[in-house]
């Protein structure tokens, strides 16, 4: 198979998901708008392991509810890796009171630090359009191997907003040491892609551009913010962390993004919680 066949059953398989009512492309924007989108791994289990002291006592899905709950405007978009369940319900609980709707995308089934499963998660502003999509990353993937226990995928939701749909996305693709994150991010780019209008939140593992030239933002904490974070937690299992928020061109076309370890102490604090920054992403429209 040719690999634009390839990718065109790829993508395929992710729209299916979906009901075809709802990949119309949506008429132009009714208005300007601004959309903010913000995105963290919180590193829900793997941060945190009992009666471990060089492990971190603090959870990250408290620091992303605190940076989202204190953006104004809110983001439209909210997107977190590596949540427990009960982590991704409890974040929703609280985002509720903004308007956001959660949808969580399980990868394990159980996790012994979770105590029950273990996926990425995303919540959004806005009432959801029909149910949501995932599609599941390819084997070949996974170093050609049979998929492991954890089954990484995209996520998406459709959402309504300022006059017209758009889909929400979140992803997490697998380290070097598991499989192949740039073949991850390849899949994910053309699958994303396909969806008409849509701002997808990620941690990709591998350095840009993994977005097809789309408006983005990224951090990419790999030498002065990863040293810092080391120095504050004794985590020898820290690697290269890049995470990303990106959307296409014609819908959202600027974008400038901040973190939450532009600073030095900011590094340290945010590194209590979780080994990945806060990142926060705007695209505006003037029309």
């Amino acid at each position: 198979m040719t690999a634009r066949r390839a990718r065109a059953a790829l993508a395929a398989v992710f729209l299916s998901c979906i009901p075809t009512a709802h990949l119309v492309a949506p008429p132009a924007p009714a208005s300007a708008y601004t959309a903010k989108a913000s995105q963290l791994n919180i590193c829900g289990a793997y941060c945190h392991r009992p009666n471990k002291s060089n492990y971190r006592t603090k959870w990250g899905h408290d620091l992303l509810v605190f940076y989202v709950m204190s953006e104004n405007p809110a983001p439209w978009l909210v997107t977190a890796q590596e949540t427990c369940g009960v982590q991704s319900w409890s974040v929703g609980s609280t985002l509720s009171s903004r308007g956001y709707l959660g949808r969580y995308f399980p990868t394990l089934g159980y996790n012994t630090v979770c105590q029950g499963s273990f996926g990425d998660s995303l919540w959004a502003i806005g009432p959801d359009v029909g149910g949501p999509g995932s599609f599941q990353f390819s084997a070949s993937t996974y170093d050609g191997q049979v998929l492991p226990d954890e089954k990484r995928q995209v996520g998406c939701q459709q959402k309504q907003n300022f006059g017209f749909t758009w889909f929400g996305c979140v992803l997490h693709t697998v380290d070097t040491a598991n499989g192949d994150p740039y073949a991850q991010a390849a899949e994910a780019a053309w699958v994303t892609g396909s969806t008409a209008t849509r701002i997808v939140g990620g941690d990709f593992n591998v350095a840009p551009p993994v977005n097809n030239g789309w408006p983005n933002s990224w951090e990419a904490d790999q030498s002065l913010a990863r040293t810092a974070l080391l120095a504050t937690m004794s985590d020898t299992t820290l690697e290269n962390k890049i995470d990303y928020v990106f959307s296409p061109t014609a819908w959202f076309p600027a974008s400038v993004g901040v973190t939450s370890c532009s600073t030095a102490a900011a590094r340290s604090s945010t590194a209590q919680y979780t080994d990945h920054c806060y990142l926060l992403s705007t695209f505006s429209n003037s029309l």
